[in-house]
């Protein structure tokens, strides 16, 4: 109990810009960069193979065979799979990540103490409802949850911060739900790629005159993203 009292009397890092975006929704889109693209423009930090939104019977082999050399049949083979109770290929459930649009709503959190330079991931939680399946394009609502402080181990505050990421299919199934918590310190970051947490990156430089996909915010709480604020 002491400790806990030590650690509220401290002066809390986050911020009243920090608290002002727990609980705003926001979906993505991806789109195609060239060199005609206008950098004013914020992106989230970009995919050079896409995203897995529309499922194919493709990217689920090359997903089971590429990440967990899984080559269990209902992922690969549709005749082998269509006398499963499955009726057909399904996607290993951990496909979903490679959808990967739900993680990145804190990209949109401003008001991040300058001192609190390091970031990076600290966990995962799926839950699983719907087998995902070719011909499925998935969608998904990204939410901030409460941010908060605890005691790191070797002193200091650690902010936490929780994404919740809802996945639905193209019928408005519930497919999944992913909740990835990130952590900030005021050591050095062991994710270079978790900066945007200050302000949403624009462009990198090496991208013009490439053709990637990125995906982008399209909607947060009924109005568009995209232009600089």
């Amino acid at each position: 109990m002491a400790a806990q009292r030590e650690i509220e009397e401290k002066k809390s890092p986050i911020t009243e810009e920090m608290k002002s975006y727990v609980g705003k929704e926001y979906t993505y889109q991806t789109v195609r960069v060239s060199k005609d693209v206008n950098t004013s423009l914020h992106y989230i930090p970009f995919n050079p193979g896409g995203y897995n939104e529309d499922v194919t019977q493709d990217n689920i082999s090359k997903f089971a065979v590429l990440t967990t050399q899984d080559f269990n049949p209902l992922w690969h083979d549709d005749r082998y799979a269509k006398k499963t109770r499955w009726g057909g290929v399904v996607a290993p459930p951990t496909f979903i990540v490679s959808v990967d649009l739900g993680n990145y709503a804190w990209y949109e959190v401003r008001g991040w103490p300058k001192e609190y330079s390091g970031h990076w991931h600290a966990a995962s939680e799926m839950e699983f409802f719907k087998p995902i399946r070719p011909g499925d394009h998935i969608s998904v609502v990204s939410k901030l949850r409460p941010i908060y402080t605890k005691e790191g181990r070797r002193g200091g505050l650690l902010i936490f911060l929780e994404v919740e990421g809802k996945y639905t299919n193209q019928k408005g199934e519930h497919v999944a739900t992913i909740v990835n918590t990130f952590i900030s310190s005021t050591t050095t970051s062991l994710d270079t790629g978790l900066g945007g947490w200050k302000a949403r990156p624009a462009v990198p430089p090496d991208v013009q005159g490439k053709d990637w996909i990125v995906p982008r915010v399209k909607e947060a709480e009924g109005r568009s993203h995209g232009e600089a604020d």
